[in-house]
């Protein structure tokens, strides 16, 4: 069985796609070379994760209202939270608020849908190869510009993402309610209805690999 791919690992993949040395630990004081990667991989962790996968994506989640401030805060493990049932309730910052009432005291518990970030031991390794290929892509580019390596990179990144793709449109059993042309159409319904499109393919936003 495949070991599972480590962050240090992740980094020095980076590091190698520009031919650089690998290094053994990414903790602070490595080499500024590192550093870049290190903050190169995780902007490309939160990217990915942000745009909403059936793996990380829970619908019909209940945020709660402090019982002081009245206020809902978002919990900062969710990258996003979509309130589906009251129209004029709004993610705004850390907090839930209510555009007709102009307040983030809303005093009742919120429901909607959650986008969560998931720490990358806890990521699936296809996830994990993706991100770091997007991560290396993007560090050869600042480090190097565009040459023949550059075009295998892309190339490869790509295939990364057809792979997760795939596997999110079959773990997912999306509907034809879920195609980006029907979502854009749909006004209304039930909660569920559209809400894999606009979490797991958006249809409002271009997923490509930039």
């Amino acid at each position: 069985m495949a070991s599972r791919l480590t962050e240090l690992e992740a980094v020095n993949l980076i590091l190698a796609s520009s031919d650089m040395m690998p290094v053994t630990t990414i903790a602070a004081g490595t080499t500024a070379e590192a550093t870049l990667a290190v903050q190169q991989l995780d902007t490309c962790h939160r990217e990915v994760l942000n745009e909403g996968w059936h793996w990380n994506t829970e619908y019909e989640v209940s945020l709660e209202a402090a019982e002081l401030t009245n206020k809902v805060a978002i919990p900062t493990t969710m990258l996003r939270f979509d309130p589906r049932e009251v129209p004029y309730y709004i993610a705004r910052g850390r907090f839930i608020y209510d555009r007709l009432n102009k307040t983030e005291a809303i005093g009742e518990a919120v429901k909607g849908t959650a986008i969560y970030f998931i720490e990358w031991d806890d990521l699936l390794e296809e996830v994990k190869t993706y991100i770091t290929k997007k991560a290396a892509r993007r560090f050869h580019q600042y480090h190097v510009g565009t040459d023949d390596s550059l075009q295998s990179l892309i190339m490869d990144e790509r295939e990364a993402r057809r792979l997760i793709l795939d596997g999110d449109l079959d773990a997912g059993a999306y509907s034809m309610f879920d195609s980006p042309d029907m979502h854009a159409g749909l006004s209304g319904g039930s909660v569920y209805t559209g809400s894999a499109a606009f979490f797991g393919n958006d249809p409002f936003k271009s997923r490509d690999s930039s």
